[in-house]
């Protein structure tokens, strides 16, 4: 009896201390549109994956006082989740704007982000110092994204060089898989897309990172990114997380599984922005 009753109690206790424990976590509400790939996609069991969601995981993981619930919405929903306090972060591969920092509170940067062009060696495409490069060459693009706009606004002022451009609403893996084609010379897009695709379809492409003083230069890193309001002390477990994960190697090891390429920023310059 004396055993039992000490069971009972020491039971009693766990449960106590489970329900105390389970009251101080926060559940954080993280809206992502599920896409594109390698930052946000499904994996083969149907769950959410790529280098945003691992690296969001690899995080909390160092964040025991909080809970994740991770849910998929349209792409503009995020940020309408964001206003309306539906969401406390928006995971989606997020460049920092004038506009969006007027609205937005930002994390640390997670990677830095680099434009190229995927060819092949058939096309004369060599070094990129601009978008004069692509003179009298073929590009296959999205119409409305930042390199697709880009590129339209030097066709604009450029009329004695132009750039044939090829739009297409096709997916980034048909696109490259045209140029690894030959049906056109190229596609610029983020280094990781590239070489995502480059490997996991198996075409034969060479990248070449655009450099120089141009219409692509001056790009964003990429973010998570929080209501203006956000909870000050959530933003900052984050980012002293994030940090943690630069200097145990985990954000290089996540990179190279999903960029096959370490694009890290560089660790003295993440504290040096933690401590402003």
């Amino acid at each position: 009896m004396a055993f039992a009753f000490a069971a009972a109690a020491l039971s009693g206790c766990g449960a106590a201390d489970a329900s105390t424990s389970n009251a101080t976590v926060k559940v954080v509400n993280v809206a992502t549109s599920g896409g594109p790939a390698p930052y946000v996609l499904k994996g083969k069991d149907g769950e959410l994956d790529g280098q945003n969601i691992e690296l969001l995981r690899a995080i909390f993981a160092k964040l025991p006082q909080y809970k994740l619930n991770i849910q998929t919405v349209d792409f503009s929903a995020i940020f309408s989740g964001l206003d309306s306090g539906r969401y406390d972060m928006g995971v989606n591969n997020f460049a920092k704007t004038a506009e969006r920092e007027k609205k937005y509170t930002f994390s640390l940067p997670l990677y830095n982000k680099q434009y190229a062009v995927a060819t092949t060696s058939g096309t004369g495409i060599t070094t990129v110092t601009g978008l004069e490069s692509f003179a009298g060459k073929t590009l296959i693009q999205s119409p409305t994204n930042n390199v697709g706009v880009a590129l339209k606004a030097y066709n604009d002022k450029h009329a004695d060089a132009q750039i044939t451009l090829k739009f297409s609403q096709s997916d980034l893996g048909a696109m490259l898989s045209e140029v690894a084609q030959g049906r056109a010379d190229g596609s610029i897009n983020d280094v990781p897309v590239n070489n995502y695709y480059a490997h996991t379809l198996g075409l034969k492409l060479k990248q070449i990172v655009i450099q120089g003083d141009n219409e692509l230069s001056g790009i964003s890193p990429s973010y998570f990114i929080f209501p203006k309001d956000a909870d000050r002390q959530l933003v900052s477990d984050i980012n002293n997380a994030f940090i943690t994960l630069v200097k145990d190697g985990t954000s290089k090891k996540i990179n190279n599984k999903w960029f096959y390429t370490d694009l890290t920023p560089k660790l003295s310059e993440l504290q040096s922005e933690n401590k402003q």
